[in-house]
């Protein structure tokens, strides 16, 4: 995803969702800090603590936890380009909040294909 090894489309649909999310209330200097601190946060902790922190804040709140698995798994996509390890990514973040692989599946169908491929 973005913090693995995203391209500039990724980039820009994330800082797109954080203005959507803020209803415009960051402007473009505020989101770059605020993607600059969750940069330096998963290269000072690593990204297993980061799951950890994202499964914690989540909880046993399903909705939340499916709303943010989906807008990850979008944002994945938005260079049409899916690496393994943005895959390998992905799985881990069902894992940590708690989603079943099958359901995961559910969630991303669609998003993880192109015309020419089999699902992520």
């Amino acid at each position: 995803m973005v913090a693995d090894e995203g391209g500039a489309d990724e980039e820009l649909a994330l800082r797109g969702v954080v203005r959507a999310l803020s209803a415009d209330a960051l402007d473009e200097r505020e989101i770059l800090e605020l993607l600059g601190r969750f940069k330096d946060n998963l290269e000072r902790w690593g990204r297993q603590a980061r799951l950890e922190v994202l499964s914690s804040r989540f909880g046993l709140d399903r909705v939340a936890a499916e709303s943010a698995f989906t807008l990850s798994a979008t944002l994945l996509v938005a260079d049409h380009l899916v690496s393994e390890r943005e895959k390998k990514t992905l799985v881990e973040l069902a894992e940590a909040l708690g989603i079943s692989k099958s359901r995961a599946i559910q969630l991303s169908e669609g998003l993880l294909r192109t015309p020419n491929s089999e699902r992520v």
